[in-house]
């Protein structure tokens, strides 16, 4: 199985108006802003930048007291009291590049892992890309690699031997367009061939097929705001614009040799079942800007109501005010702690960009002139020298063109 913009200031005297009352004002013009009803929104493929650079952070959650998500129309979930999972630290998944001719079209990243065959696991690159459903993995490529069955059937000679192949599997990670009225349905067969000797039952290099069947529902659920716990912030994450994704996945293995069934005897000494399968359920909250889900929920059945494992994001930029929820929903730029003491460290992130991704920075005071160019990777601290308290403006760019820029206060 495969395991899944300018900015002024006025400084005329006749002004009556201090800096700080200014700042003020902007504050209330920012939570007014930020207390309007809950806004349906859409995901599309440009606003979910998985790219190879992409680092996939998740924190396992307890599960005592978590309580499953509601579905409906402009809800208020809120996860702050989720604790992590105890013995638990942050898992990262990362990514490589899928090369300049990768064997699946459409490919923008690959990751490697094994597909599980009894007692043996089968090494294979998976590429990922767009297609016109949402983003999918599209196929894997897999060495050749042989595995000795000694120890299975007591032949010296007997062996599983898997030739280089590459194999289209179109199994959909996340459908796009992501709507509130979005439900899709794909059926994916995975054909894994091989060649197969046991001398003991006559059989010499035989052809043995592992063919695996998808099928995967996902559905908009409900959408709203989600809250979920932050790292450093007592208060947790600022509400998120969120759609919430119903997904069923049910996966059937069949084996067969020289074309046809496999024999249930064969099977038994490989680990196998013929037919069997594996369903899995789960809940995820989708934001826009973000190529992983904000907070996830798994279930053993059906009826989603008892959920297995909960995981929420521990992404870098994690907005945690509603001006910063805002600039992140449109691929803006967030800045923490905003408003800064002078001299401490400032930290800048792009949604749109893989947090440690290397920005190039820029600095502008009220009259346009630079006062600070450096760079520093996404979401983390960047060398900044101190500066006068101030209203600023901060630029940052990515290699690849994303760029954004928002106001920093320095008090």
């Amino acid at each position: 199985m495969i395991s899944y913009g300018g900015v002024r200031t006025f400084e005329a005297k006749s002004f009556t108006f201090s800096f700080t009352a200014m700042k003020h004002l902007f504050t209330a013009a920012c939570l007014l802003a930020g207390s309007a009803a809950h806004a349906q929104i859409t995901i599309t493929a440009a606003q979910f930048p998985a790219t190879a650079a992409s680092i996939d952070r998740y924190q396992a959650a307890t599960l005592t007291g978590a309580a499953v998500p509601t579905p409906g129309a402009n809800q208020t979930w809120d996860y702050r009291s989720l604790t992590p999972l105890s013995g638990s630290s942050v898992a990262t998944s990362t990514y490589s590049s899928a090369g300049t001719t990768p064997p699946f079209a459409n490919s923008v990243r690959s990751y490697t892992f094994t597909i599980p065959l009894g007692a043996f696991n089968v090494n294979a690159t998976a590429y990922e890309g767009f297609d016109a459903q949402g983003f999918s993995q599209l196929g894997s490529a897999i060495p050749a690699q042989s595995f000795p069955l000694v120890t299975v059937t007591g032949g010296a000679t007997d062996v599983l031997s898997i030739p280089a192949q590459t194999v289209t599997t179109n199994v959909l990670r996340v459908p796009l367009p992501l709507t509130t009225t979005t439900r899709v349905q794909r059926t994916s067969r995975i054909v894994n061939n091989s060649t197969l000797t046991i001398q003991a039952l006559l059989i010499n290099q035989a052809s043995f097929q592992y063919v695996q069947r998808f099928t995967t529902v996902d559905s908009v659920a409900g959408w709203g705001t989600v809250r979920i716990p932050v790292v450093g912030s007592a208060a947790g994450s600022a509400p998120i614009q969120s759609l919430l994704v119903q997904r069923r996945v049910i996966e059937q293995d069949s084996f067969y040799l020289n074309g046809q069934p496999a024999p249930a005897l064969l099977l038994l000494g490989l680990g196998q079942t013929q037919g069997a399968f594996n369903r899995t359920y789960g809940r995820y909250f989708y934001r826009q800007n973000s190529a992983q889900y904000l907070l996830g929920f798994s279930f053993a059945t059906s009826a989603y109501t008892a959920p297995t494992a909960i995981a929420y994001s521990a992404e870098t930029a994690i907005p945690l005010n509603a001006a910063a929820a805002r600039e992140v929903a449109t691929g803006g730029l967030t800045a923490w702690p905003n408003p800064a003491a002078r001299g401490q460290a400032l930290s800048f992130a792009l949604a749109t960009v893989a947090p440690a991704q290397p920005l190039r920075l820029t600095l502008r005071d009220a009259l346009g002139r630079v006062v600070a160019a450096t760079a520093a990777p996404n979401g983390q601290p960047a060398p900044l020298p101190p500066l006068p308290a101030g209203l600023y403006l901060a630029e940052a760019e990515a290699a690849g063109g994303a760029r954004a820029s928002r106001r920093v206060v320095i008090e």
